[in-house]
């Protein structure tokens, strides 16, 4: 009885694992694009203003 529950949480810590490596890697992911669009548009910005 004991043993099921102990592998039962090892694989519910497994799951967890393994769903916040993902979240964390989307996340990451996500913020490269965002902090590239966000580069790109403070440059065109000052691009404008200086022509």
């Amino acid at each position: 009885m004991y043993i099921y529950i102990l592998l039962g949480l090892s694989n519910i810590s497994k799951i967890v694992g393994f769903t916040w490596m993902g979240l964390g890697i989307v996340y990451l992911v996500v913020r490269c694009r965002i902090s590239e669009d966000f580069n790109k548009n403070i440059s065109n910005i000052t691009f404008k203003k200086a022509s």
